[in-house]
């Protein structure tokens, strides 16, 4: 039977009604065990009086998964959060840091930082240390202040040991932050502007982003295809890290998915695509791989599929983001995170776990 974690605190003063930054531990079936402090108030309503947390471990994904000759990507747990904590909804996506925790970040305008927890078979069970917040523009002011077209994160990726750039659509730019406070994010560093002809895409923006370790970026449009040749492309740019002089690139285009998320595995890059299929009422995903050392500006570069992933009716995953980890034991393991859209359509806030 999963084991379940809730959380249910109620604070006086109205101190929640005008928001603030939380955090907080959860462990798995430990209710006894929550604890939460309020780190400073904030300007933008971005938690709910009494706050709400339950985490419940996965037994499987729930999704269909079709895995290509010789891929493994065997099920290492997983959960489910259901929280009206902003930082932990519409989840877009998420990076490791430096120190073994993850980075996500939310297109409501919210980051959280955490640690996953394992159980005894070393299958992904819960969160630990949890701290959440809103994400700052360079001014310092909370982006979730402004109207969404501001605040819509949508990519998230680590640069060297304590930088991360976050990308955001509908006023599509990325802006660059440094890991200075252990717990927290504080205000911008830097702006960097969106490749030509993105910023004036108004809900698909650079949604799969990553930082290929070699001084570069890379990043991809969900809405951005072209034609080469006889083939439907997707677009990607490149650049250097330290100015936007985007440079295009290209991968084929099959089946009408997209590219939402993007890591790096060693010599390859892990692209995941997505596509809501209305006829048959299902979100569908892929995950591919493309060789780093063959992306270059002009190319058109071969991709290769590692996995197809249905998700049902029952379960509706929209998964948007990927991150590379550690697993306890040993090896490597792949995360994936789903996106609630803020309680829309059935959709959960789901991490699931597979191994590499």
């Amino acid at each position: 039977m999963p084991s379940t974690s809730v959380l249910s605190a109620t604070y006086g003063g109205g101190l929640l009604a005008a928001g603030l930054l939380v955090s907080a531990i959860v462990q798995p079936a430990l209710a006894e065990d929550f604890q939460f402090s309020m780190i400073q108030p904030l300007a933008c309503a971005g938690a709910i009086n009494p706050l709400n947390l339950t985490v419940t471990a996965l037994a499987d994904s729930g999704n269909e998964i079709t895995r290509q000759p010789g891929v493994n990507l065997a099920w290492r747990g997983g959960i489910a959060v259901q929280t009206n904590v902003n930082g932990l909804r519409g989840l877009s996506d998420v990076t490791l840091l430096s120190d073994g925790r993850l980075l996500l970040v939310s297109d409501l305008g919210f980051w959280s930082i955490l640690a996953l927890s394992f159980d005894a078979d070393n299958r992904l069970s819960g969160l630990t240390q949890v701290h959440s917040g809103p994400l700052k523009g360079v001014s310092g002011r909370n982006l979730c202040e402004g109207a969404k077209s501001r605040s819509d994160a949508e990519s998230v990726t680590r640069i060297g040991q304590d930088r991360v750039l976050v990308g955001f659509e509908r006023n599509s730019r990325f802006l660059l932050y440094k890991l200075d406070q252990p717990d927290r994010l504080g205000a911008a560093q830097q702006r960097l502007d969106a490749p030509p002809g993105v910023e004036q895409i108004t809900n698909q923006g650079p949604e799969a982003t990553a930082y290929l370790g070699d001084k570069r970026l890379i990043t991809f449009s969900e809405g951005v295809k072209e034609q080469v040749g006889e083939r439907a492309a997707h677009v990607g740019w490149i650049s250097s890290t330290t100015a936007a002089d985007w440079q295009k690139l290209y991968y084929e285009r099959r089946d009408r998915l997209d590219p939402v998320a993007a890591t790096v595995d060693g010599d390859r890059l892990l692209v995941l695509e997505r596509a809501y299929f209305r006829d048959e009422n299902l979100l569908r995903h892929r995950l591919v791989a493309l060789e780093i050392n063959a992306l270059a500006a002009g190319s058109l570069v071969p991709s290769r599929e590692l996995a197809f992933i249905t998700s049902p009716t029952a379960v509706r995953d929209n998964l948007e983001g990927l991150a590379v980890i550690d697993l306890p034991g040993g090896g490597k393991g792949l995360l994936i995170v789903g996106d609630d859209n803020a309680g829309a359509y059935d959709q959960r806030t789901a991490l699931l776990l597979f191994q590499l």
